[in-house]
């Protein structure tokens, strides 16, 4: 299985909130170069996430959250999921 995204070289440092440096990271699709993107840069639960022009702004900045093992935006702090998902097991 190829993986279609990649983490995008370029990374923003900033300052975090317990006074350490977070890190951001530009998630590009290899497929066309596209950047995910939180749609019109909704704050809100259930904010679509789309792929767009690389632009760098907050709705685009991502980064990884070690203690729950998820994705995360900048823009809201949400993290990535896909819609109607579960992680249940079959029976």
């Amino acid at each position: 299985m190829t993986c279609l995204f990649t983490y995008l070289l370029h990374r923003r440092l900033v300052a975090g909130g317990g006074g350490g440096m977070q890190q951001y990271y530009v998630i590009v699709s290899r497929m066309h170069g596209l950047a995910l993107d939180v749609q019109g840069a909704n704050k809100n639960p259930g904010a679509q996430v789309v792929t767009w022009n690389k632009s760098g702004n907050d709705n685009q900045l991502w980064y990884d959250d070690h203690a729950t093992g998820t994705i995360r935006s900048k823009l809201n702090g949400f993290c990535l999921d896909i819609e109607g998902s579960s992680t249940g097991k079959k029976k």
